[in-house]
């Protein structure tokens, strides 16, 4: 990036840069974050949709390989390059933990907004088997459990933050915008400059949202 020309004349220590990337891109970006801040001061982060939840299918997909699974049996498997910090923070056994945003963002340093949908379009693809809004009883009453945990986890992190951060000032702010929609990578659509939240009240059923399409 420092030294591509397509971008042109670029001064690394003055270049305001905002690294980002959504899905697998978002969590890859959130795991590299600090090492590209690292090289380029003025860089930001913007992670869009990589919040994976270690919560359990649900019970009739009980078969599926959880991403929870999947992040055990691809760490050695990928060579991953995660946050060291968060790796630095775990027994050996237990690093591929680091692939969760729940893990790894209370150890990143660089300021960074975490776009987050409380209905997470993939991972609840992952963990119905497929299913699709509007769902059964079962499948609403899991998307219902699965927005609590979402919600859970924010505050988890922002607890695991103030134990791990030691700095007094702005360094290490993160924020996260959390729609409770149906959706997943939306920072490379028109959606995400046209979106516009609305209060419970101000229109539609903000306090349950429908799960459809």
């Amino acid at each position: 990036l420092t030294t591509n020309a397509s971008f042109g004349p670029m001064d690394p220590l003055e270049a305001k840069v905002l690294f980002t990337g959504c899905s697998a891109g978002g969590r890859g970006a959130m795991f590299n974050m600090d090492r590209v801040k690292s090289r380029l001061p003025n860089a930001y982060g913007l992670f869009d949709s990589g919040w994976w939840l270690t919560i359990d299918p649900m019970a009739r997909n009980s078969s599926h390989i959880s991403l929870v699974q999947q992040a055990q049996l691809g760490y050695d498997l990928y060579n991953a390059s995660l946050d060291e910090s968060c790796l630095a923070s775990q027994i050996p056994t237990e690093r591929w933990k680091c692939f969760f945003a729940l893990i790894t963002l209370p150890f990143v340093q660089t300021p960074s907004l975490s776009q987050v949908f409380q209905y997470d379009k993939f991972q609840l693809s992952e963990d119905t088997g497929g299913l699709k809004p509007p769902y059964d009883k079962e499948a609403a009453a899991y998307a219902e459990q699965f927005r609590s945990a979402m919600m859970q986890s924010f505050a988890t992190v922002a607890d695991r933050r103030s134990h791990n951060d030691n700095n007094d000032d702005d360094t290490g702010r993160i924020s996260i915008y959390s729609p409770a929609c149906y959706d997943h990578c939306s920072i490379e659509s028109s959606r995400f400059a046209l979106t516009r939240p609305i209060a419970p009240g101000g229109g539609g059923n903000g306090s349950s949202p429908t799960l459809s399409e």
